[in-house]
């Protein structure tokens, strides 16, 4: 479920940000040289929301040697890729960093594998699928809001309504009423447990 909501999240603040700031009077100026570490920091997260359900995982089986191993590796690759790229390229160092270390995503679900048969690929599909749909029609709109109309509050409007009613459609489409039923599971349990 965390894909559900963290997939569309990010890649529709890669596609507006740049115009948020630009709607708040002074904020670009200010803020448009972080959207290099912005983009990249956004794809980090990315790769990290699929690795922490994992890290949970172990902990839960008892596994805790194995997070602790992750948790070291990280720590490490950050202090050596950090200090490496902040030389080369500045702040914006950090950021590349970070996006370099969230690729070990990949190890920790190989991990996985071994105590836990699951489909990746049949989890995600749905939540990817959209995000990708959704990605084209953030991508669409914003060359024809800003190229055609020159209004950046168009583009903002547009695009999050336009991106949010979009990938719950396409969800719904790939899932079905799979997907109506398992949200209404999801609140039930959570309302059980609060």
């Amino acid at each position: 479920y965390e894909s559900l909501f963290i997939f569309p999240i990010l890649i529709g603040a890669v596609f507006i940000f740049d115009s948020l700031l630009k709607i708040i009077p002074g904020y670009y100026e200010k803020w448009h040289i972080a959207l290099f570490s912005f983009y990249f920091f956004s794809a980090s997260s990315f790769f990290v929301s699929m690795s922490t359900p994992f890290i949970n995982l172990f902990n839960a089986i008892g596994k805790l040697k194995i997070s602790l191993m992750f948790m070291v590796l990280w720590t490490g690759l950050l202090w050596g890729l950090v200090i490496v790229f902040m030389r080369f390229f500045g702040y914006n160092g950090i950021s590349i960093a970070f996006f370099l270390m969230s690729l070990t995503f990949i190890f920790v679900v190989k991990t996985a594998h071994r105590y836990v048969h699951f489909s990746l690929k049949k989890a995600l599909y749905p939540s990817f699928i959209s995000m990708c749909l959704m990605g084209i029609y953030l991508f669409l709109i914003r060359g024809i809001m800003l190229s055609y109309f020159h209004v950046v509050l168009l583009h903002v409007v547009f695009s999050i309504i336009g991106a949010v009613f979009l990938y719950f459609i396409f969800i719904f489409l790939l899932k079905g009423t799979s997907f109506y039923e398992e949200l209404k599971e999801l609140l039930a349990f959570k309302k059980n447990t609060l």
